[in-house]
């Protein structure tokens, strides 16, 4: 995408956002909102979520196109995960976070994930939308119509 300006990709939010979870579950826990004996179920959604990425990044290598978001798509891929979400990658970093937050099981953990989905719909999702409609026009508004941003 030419002329657009570079920056921090999303992993690193991901990664921003855990260590935040961490502090606020550390340092500002408010109340235990999952009991400490189902905080192993957080795991389920983190493994969901890594799983997630994993499988869109392996699509993405199969058709050559880019996955960093600062990239020109050359392909845009609509199977697998992508008939169920137009932005798979995003949605399991939402579900890793939720993941964590369940695990660390305080309340102040659960606002990240909010944060999270806002972060990546004004700062990617609508950047990345606007260069899919450039790129790939008809083929991507027909896309559009069929598939959920998120779910």
């Amino acid at each position: 995408m030419s002329g657009v300006k570079r920056g921090p990709v999303p992993p690193l939010f991901l990664l921003l956002g855990l260590l935040l979870q961490w502090g606020l579950h550390v340092f500002l826990p408010i109340a235990r909102l999952v009991p400490e004996a189902w905080t192993v179920w957080g795991t389920v959604p983190i493994a969901v979520g890594v799983g997630v990425v994993v499988h869109v990044a392996s699509q993405f290598s199969k058709v050559n196109t880019a996955i960093n978001p600062f990239d020109e798509p050359s392909v845009l891929v609509t199977s697998g995960v992508f008939q169920v979400s137009r932005n798979p990658i995003y949605l399991a970093m939402v579900v890793t976070l939720i993941g964590a937050a369940i695990a660390w099981g305080t309340l102040s953990t659960f606002v990240v994930p909010p944060a999270l989905v806002w972060l990546l719909s004004s700062k990617f999702i609508a950047m990345e939308e606007v260069a899919l409609n450039q790129s790939f026009g008809l083929e991507y508004e027909r896309y559009q119509g069929q598939v959920r941003r998120w779910l």
